[in-house]
């Protein structure tokens, strides 16, 4: 009966970084791009969609909140900033989130 210490033992984990690690995915995607106009025009329906839900949403918190504060201007202007700052960032993000989604070719295998 042969142990782990004898000699003639095949060794049951294999020392070599490769075989600990897994292989990752280049960092960079080397597939083919669709062009910025193409795939804003292909993204073009998700961002009116969510951008619209986004607008809606801070006006009628806007229009709300000015109804139980108070309408004088200085406090317009503050609820202005702090809804509309927010509603521009996230209008923003799912324009380019949404454009970068359509870029990648998914027609051609990785």
């Amino acid at each position: 009966m042969q142990t782990l210490a004898s000699p003639g033992a095949p060794d049951p984990v294999d020392p070599r970084p490769s075989a600990l690690i897994p292989s990752s995915p280049p960092l960079i995607d080397a597939r083919p791009l669709y062009s910025l106009p193409r795939a804003l025009a292909r993204a073009s329906g998700a961002i009116v969609l969510i951008g619209s839900e986004i607008w809606l949403v801070a006006a009628l918190m806007f229009w709300a909140l000015l109804g139980f504060v108070g309408t004088s201007l200085p406090v317009e202007a503050v609820l202005g900033v702090l809804i509309g700052g927010p509603a521009v960032w996230a209008t923003w993000q799912i324009i380019i989130l949404a454009v970068a989604a359509e870029r990648v070719r998914d027609d051609q295998d990785a």
